[in-house]
């Protein structure tokens, strides 16, 4: 019975939504209509509505097999139509435009974050790579999930480092001393190891994120102040033409007045 429903409700909607779109279409125009964003958006929405629909009822009818998550996925994307509350939501759209115009800014920090992440990389298969973690040299942190024996896999463990994931312990993997041959080899480990995870969480953690959410703030702050600036000027602007139609309402009646008096004149 439940499943009914929702199957009811998923074709009243979908009317719902295709009777908005012909509306639309037939109101403004193919050309007009589509030139607003948000309009694109309910027609996307619409394709997947009736694309889902079509879709089960081929699957139902086994004329083509089609996996059933595919379905699931369109369905849910529909939910993208909640943005357009965001023609309403003033604060949310200035924050939206000020991420959208601060990206040229944050894509060069994204560079300056690749470059200390390919740095600290290198660094970490050098000097950790042959760091080995079994049954008999036991690692809390350390394994096939994060480790720094190549390249790729160092940028993923870097990554989860930055995070804070438990970075210390992972530090502590590489300051052990049960692997003799690998401490005889790098017996300066204990040095590098300590100094090289606490540069990286500096650089990563309290310089380049607070530089990122510097310039989101700076740039939002400039927004704000933009916004201000143009009500304040909307409303000097107002105000200037009240003021401007009451000396012309008065000089009307100055002028009525004198007509009233060289006709009283007249007629002495």
């Amino acid at each position: 019975a439940l499943a009914e429903f929702l199957e009811c409700c998923n074709y009243i909607f979908t009317v719902i939504f295709l009777i908005e779109f012909l509306w639309k279409i037939i109101a403004f125009g193919p050309t007009r209509y589509f030139k607003d964003k948000w309009n694109q958006l309910d027609f996307f929405i619409v394709i997947l509505s009736i694309g889902s629909i079509v879709m089960e009822k081929m699957k139902n009818k086994h004329i083509i097999p089609i996996n059933p998550t595919l379905i699931r996925i369109m369905r849910v994307l529909r939910i993208t139509r909640i943005l357009k509350l965001l023609k309403t939501a003033k604060g949310i759209q200035a924050l939206l435009d000020t991420i959208i115009e601060t990206l040229p800014q944050i894509g060069n920090l994204g560079f300056l974050f690749f470059l200390l992440f390919f740095i600290f990389a290198t660094l970490g298969v050098e000097l950790f790579g042959r760091l080995e973690c079994n049954e008999e040299q036991l690692c809390s942190a350390i394994d096939k999930h994060a480790n720094f024996q190549n390249f790729g896999m160092a940028l993923l463990t870097l990554f989860r480092i930055a995070t804070g994931d438990n970075w210390n312990s992972i530090m502590k993997d590489t300051l052990r001393q049960d692997d003799l041959s690998y401490t005889n080899k790098y017996n300066f480990i204990t040095i590098i190891s300590p100094i090289y995870f606490v540069i990286f969480i500096l650089m990563a953690q309290f310089v380049l994120l607070n530089v990122v959410v510097a310039v989101l703030m700076k740039k939002l702050e400039d927004s704000n102040r933009i916004i201000h600036d143009n009500i304040q000027i909307n409303q000097k602007i107002q105000l200037d033409i009240s003021n401007q139609n009451s000396i012309e309402q008065s000089l009307v009646n100055i002028n009525t007045l004198d007509s009233k008096d060289k006709q009283t004149l007249t007629n002495l």
